[in-house]
């Protein structure tokens, strides 16, 4: 059966604004490239208003070239520090139901004619702390609870 369609006001992409947003973590995998570099896929589902239920990914390289960039995303996710240790286990699973906030920003694509939204850093999200993040956090005696005070990590620091 046909349908009519009114695309006279609907906007040419679906892809985030450029901003601050708030969410859950809600899977964390570990996966390689076709060049087989391991990353950490962290997928969020935003809680933010006009936007629940959304869904935005970022992965977090673990090459030495990113490990300090990866290691600063994650203390911040997590709300506090990573030891110092060579050969330390991390469980990409402590992440899952983690309250984060981040900023999306847009960038284009490789051939450059589309842009596609980005998350460009994540800040500790103080306000949105949630019960899973903050017993996690507890639970890691090894490890000290940090604050965030540089705000947003990115690429740039």
């Amino acid at each position: 059966m046909p349908v009519t369609l009114n695309l006279q006001n609907a906007p040419a992409d679906n892809k985030l604004p450029v901003g601050t947003y708030d969410g859950e973590v809600i899977t964390a995998e570990v996966a390689s490239s076709a060049s087989g570099n391991q990353y950490v896929e962290v997928r969020i589902r935003l809680t933010t208003d006009g936007f629940v239920g959304r869904q935005i990914s970022k992965r977090l390289w673990i090459t030495s070239a990113a490990m300090g960039y990866t290691r600063r995303m994650l203390q911040t996710i997590l709300g506090y520090s990573l030891p110092d240790e060579d050969g330390f286990e991390f469980d990409e699973e402590e992440l899952i139901g983690c309250a984060v906030r981040f900023k999306v920003v847009h960038k284009p694509s490789q051939d450059g004619e589309t842009q596609y939204a980005e998350i460009a850093g994540f800040m500790a999200a103080t306000d949105a702390v949630s019960e899973t993040a903050a017993e996690k956090s507890t639970v890691t005696a090894s490890r000290t609870k940090r604050a965030n005070p540089k705000g947003f990590l990115n690429d740039d620091e």
